[in-house]
């Protein structure tokens, strides 16, 4: 299916700094705004999974640390709808602002490519409505 592999951009992470925190992660989020403190970057992934792409993404980086960091983008109504090659729609964001695409690459020195890989999927085949007792 297809999905978004979270990759390094160019070479290295430069933009990413590591956790100085010994306390719990902290992912904090509000339209277009993402502070992270002592956060890994699979759960950065998950985070983008869950209705910041449009697709699954997969954390393809092989960071293991946990990082502090802060991610600004202007929200794009349309990114759950996005068709299966949506190259062109990632450099889009809503009224010339900076898409989740370009604000990962700029500000974390990270990149979502766009492929096709194995993903989990819940599949509801039937639903029925419970039974009066």
């Amino acid at each position: 299916m297809p999905v978004f592999a979270l990759v390094v951009a160019r070479g290295r992470p430069n933009k990413l700094t590591l956790t100085k925190s010994t306390g719990d992660s902290q992912l904090k989020f509000g339209n277009g705004v993402l502070n992270a403190v002592g956060v890994d970057i699979a759960t950065l992934a998950k985070f983008l999974s869950e209705g910041q792409t449009g697709r699954p993404v997969v954390d393809m980086t092989g960071l293991k640390e946990k990082y502090d960091f802060h991610l600004e983008w202007t929200p794009d109504t349309s990114q759950n709808s996005l068709p299966a090659d949506s190259g062109a729609n990632q450099q889009q964001a809503d009224a010339g602002g900076i898409s989740i695409f370009t604000a990962l690459q700029q500000q974390l020195g990270l990149k979502l490519d766009a492929r096709t890989d194995a993903a989990d999927r819940l599949v509801v085949v039937r639903a029925e409505l419970p039974s009066a007792n």
